[in-house]
């Protein structure tokens, strides 16, 4: 059983961010390509929609835990890169958002 505690150890936080961020973001942009491919309101359009409240609140838990680590630990340079990491992939879900609802369906 693996714990987020033991996750947190093994690697540093911008490391785990980091790949946070870059699964995310290359799910998305997976689901993205086939919306192009599929057009119009599909299976994977339902799939996308979930896809993006399920990430926005995994990353938003995460963001909170960095806050509380901002507060409460030393490191708070590399604390604010994770935090940018883990937010970058916003505009980024809203443009591909915008794309589906303006060109695609």
């Amino acid at each position: 059983r693996i714990s987020l505690r033991i996750i947190y150890h093994k690697m540093s936080t911008i490391k785990f961010t980091t790949k946070t961020a870059t699964l995310f973001f290359s799910i998305g942009t997976l689901l993205l390509l086939i919306q192009i491919v599929v057009r119009g309101i599909s299976t994977i359009t339902i799939v996308g929609l979930y896809y993006v409240i399920f990430s926005v609140l995994i990353n938003l838990f995460l963001v909170l835990l960095l806050i509380l680590k901002l507060i409460f630990k030393s490191n708070k340079i590399s604390t604010l890169k994770s935090i940018g990491i883990l937010t970058i992939n916003i505009p980024i879900a809203y443009l591909y958002f915008y794309i589906v609802n303006t060109f695609l369906i």
